[in-house]
C-alpha cells in the first residue's frame, strides 16, 4: 500500500491536512478518516501554540510558524 505509507508519513510529520487529501484521492478514507486526521491537526495546533506562548519564544521564526499554522488551522476548520 504505497499511498498508505505516504499518509502515515504525512501524519507522523504533522501534515494531517495533506494526509486528508491523499486519503481522499486514494480511496483510503475508511482507514484514514478525515475527521480524525483533522482533529489530530487541531490538537497538535493547540499544543504547539501553547508551547510557543508558554516559552515566550517570539522570534521571527516562531511568529512565521504560528501564522502559517494558523492559516492551515482555519482551512482545516472550514473542511470540517
Amino acid at each position: 500500500m504505497f499511498y498508505a505509507d505516504i499518509i502515515d508519513e504525512l501524519v507522523k510529520n504533522g501534515k494531517e491536512i495533506e494526509a486528508v487529501y491523499f486519503a481522499s484521492e486514494s480511496g483510503l478514507t475508511e482507514r484514514f478518516k478525515p475527521i480524525e486526521l483533522l482533529n489530530s491537526y487541531v490538537r497538535n495546533y493547540e499544543n504547539n501554540v501553547a508551547t510557543i506562548l508558554k516559552n515566550g519564544n517570539n522570534s521571527q521564526a516562531a511568529t512565521v510558524w504560528t501564522a502559517t499554522f494558523s492559516i492551515q488551522f482555519h482551512i482545516a476548520m472550514h473542511l470540517r
